[in-house]
């Protein structure tokens, strides 16, 4: 019945890292230490300087300590971050003047002490300077857990300290199983350990009144807080919102041209011109890029369980003209997104959203490749890239990928892409402005969105409506941000861009 594992596991190398380390990084004890020695030339370049410090480091090798000298071209600053992030406990530094001296500086990770050491005398001083780090480390981390367990001698006592103090509490124990679950389900506690050192606190267990056997050491057992936000409910539909008594939703909705730019499903540019086809259905969804359907909501699909009615009059359409109020709920283009909001999540008024932001991911990084390729003139290439991504995400070996001969029909396929790929994840805007285009694609357009409405037969007519009250603004200049007033008037020297 008694088992127990010796294995270092990650739960000791987390222990060692947030029991000892610091700002700095890791301050690792030298018993466990990889490297216990970093030994550091100081103005490498001059004369003896390396050949002196492999010296040292040869010589507490053989003294069995596990040393490495640093002989890279990175400057000494650089060097002693680097040691002390990587928490070595000691530091052995030697330039031309020590050499001239016949002594080296020692330095400890712990506390930054340093000390001058003649170089006879470098593996005594080493091995005791190492024995101090140890000896130091673990009286600072006894000496915090000391300071961190409290006495009491009832279980009000012991609520009214963990609620102050945190930390650990001791008290006496009578051994039963019922005052163990009576500090867990009152007291917030579980047992942590019973000393291998028993200390008398007291006659009787303080949950029941019963002599005490032992003395025991109680805590909090902390589990990391569920992280939520508050993303499905400020893009979700209406309709999402009455399955939970709430009202909200709509805050931002894919408009007609962003449907427009979405593919037939073998690849090719979609016509926009065919009304029938471009407000999209059931009925015509599955003949365009299948991201279509991932990405946007429409009237009549289904989601979590129910038919979206994004018609006028219906739960998820309650349309108004852009800048009419601000009245979240309500949509200007009859789309919503689907892309990035949780279809499992029936109450996220109540439970919150748990699903992660995609802050980076493999796509993008191919997108990247292909405008890299195509940047170094190698278009054949880039467009593979793009055509192997493509192939991916129509499910088809045989999808369309527009040709590239030069970096503007590079740059024509690549936005495109990133556009339906990477929509929603705040690049388009970024991307239009980085590549000189976003004065061309932004300026002076005006947005369009649909709006269906249902006869008395059941069947629905679309008609384009307006999602913009005035065209959208973007002058050249806007690729250029404005040297900030008071900078030019900290620095007169400092000229503002010319376009502001």
């Amino acid at each position: 019945p008694f088992q127990t594992s010796w294995g270092s596991t990650t739960r000791m190398i987390g222990a060692v890292i947030m029991a000892h380390g610091d700002n700095n990084g890791l301050v690792l004890p030298p018993k466990i230490a990889p490297i216990q020695v970093i030994v550091l030339p100081v103005a490498m370049h001059k004369a003896g300087v390396l050949e002196k410090a492999t010296e040292l480091k040869d010589r507490l090798v053989k003294a069995g300590l596990r040393v490495k000298l640093d002989d890279s071209d990175n400057s000494m600053g650089w060097k002693c971050a680097q040691y002390e992030m990587k928490g070595v406990p000691v530091r052995v530094e030697i330039g031309p003047r020590d050499i001239e001296a016949g002594q080296c500086v020692l330095v400890r990770r712990n506390d930054g002490e340093k000390t001058v050491v003649a170089l006879e005398n470098l593996e005594a001083a080493v091995a005791e300077q190492l024995e101090l780090v140890q000896k130091g480390m673990f009286e600072k981390a006894k000496q915090n857990l000391d300071n961190h367990i409290y006495e009491a001698h009832s279980l009000e006592e012991a609520k009214q300290l963990q609620a102050e103090h945190g930390g650990f509490i001791k008290t006496m124990w009578c051994g039963e199983l019922e005052c163990e679950l009576k500090m867990k389900e009152e007291g917030g506690m579980s047992s942590r350990c019973m000393p291998l050192k028993q200390e008398h606190l007291g006659d009787t267990c303080p949950l029941c009144g019963q002599p005490a056997k032992h003395s025991i050491i109680w805590g909090v057992a902390y589990s990391s807080a569920v992280l939520t936000h508050s993303f499905d409910m400020k893009y979700s539909m209406p309709g999402d919102y009455c399955l939970s008594g709430s009202k909200g939703g709509g805050y931002a909705g894919p408009t007609q041209e962003f449907v427009d730019a979405f593919d037939n499903a073998d690849g090719t540019p979609f016509d926009a011109s065919d009304a029938s086809k471009r407000f999209i259905t059931n009925a015509n969804v599955s003949a365009r890029d299948p991201r279509l359907a991932s990405s946007v909501l429409y009237n009549g699909a289904l989601w979590k369980g129910r038919t979206l009615e994004c018609f006028e009059g219906g739960e998820d359409q309650k349309y108004m003209p852009y800048g009419a109020t601000k009245s979240p709920g309500n949509t200007v283009t009859g789309y919503y997104m689907r892309k990035l909001l949780d279809e499992t999540n029936r109450d996220f008024v109540l439970n919150g959203s748990y699903q992660p932001w995609p802050e980076f991911r493999y796509a993008e990084l191919e997108l990247i490749k292909a405008e890299c390729l195509a940047r170094a003139g190698k278009y054949a290439e880039a467009r593979t890239v793009i055509n192997d991504l493509r192939v991916k995400r129509f499910g088809r070996d045989d999808v369309y990928t527009a040709p590239i001969s030069s970096w503007d029909t590079a740059l024509d396929v690549i936005l495109h892409e990133r556009m339906i790929e990477l929509c929603y994840e705040g690049h388009r805007f970024w991307d239009l402005r980085r590549t000189g285009r976003a004065h061309t694609v932004l300026d002076g357009k005006k947005y369009t969105g649909v709006l269906w409405k249902k006869a008395p037969d059941g069947s629905f007519t679309p008609s384009s409506v307006a999602a913009d009250v005035a065209a959208h603004r973007y002058p050249e200049r806007f690729d250029r941000f404005p040297i900030p007033q008071s900078e030019t008037k900290n620095n007169t020297k400092a000229r503002q861009n010319s376009d502001w």
